[in-house]
């Protein structure tokens, strides 16, 4: 299961490294690096998504999830908020870059929901009190 942590944890960090570079792009005036800078997030996000959803997690030790899901929430925050800005953003672009610009950062802004819907649940692992009601519910229930 390590490995798959550790994976996931690597995909995380080079998503949120990718998304630090779109903070930047507000400042360039290339259209061009600006559009290729949310292809290269989106294109992180592409392989860090699956790896949140496709594997099992169960068994992955409260400290392998306690690694990741700051990281998670930390993504989606920055991917939200520049997403969140794209009508600001497509405006200044030239106009042969702004359809795909906007199809970008609106791909990005889904993309950043379904991380932060993951983030909160990995959460909820952490939260002892609420993990001790689901197994209780779970004994109950085959009791």
């Amino acid at each position: 299961m390590a490995e798959t942590s550790a994976r996931t944890n690597m995909l995380v960090h080079e998503a949120v490294i990718c998304s630090l570079s779109l903070e930047e792009v507000g400042q360039q005036e290339a259209a061009e690096a600006g559009l290729k800078a949310a292809l290269d997030c989106q294109a992180k996000l592409r392989d860090v998504l699956p790896a949140l959803s496709g594997s099992d997690f169960s068994r992955m030790t409260r400290e392998e999830i306690a690694s990741i899901t700051p990281n998670l929430f930390d993504l989606a925050r920055r991917l939200l908020s520049f997403a969140r800005s794209r009508e600001e953003l497509t405006a200044r672009m030239p106009e042969p870059f702004r359809g795909a610009y906007g199809a970008v950062l609106s791909d990005l802004e889904i993309s950043a929901s379904r991380i932060e819907d993951a983030a909160e649940g990995w959460a909820l692992a952490l939260d002892s009190e609420f993990v001790n009601e689901v197994q209780e519910a779970i004994d109950s229930t085959w009791a």
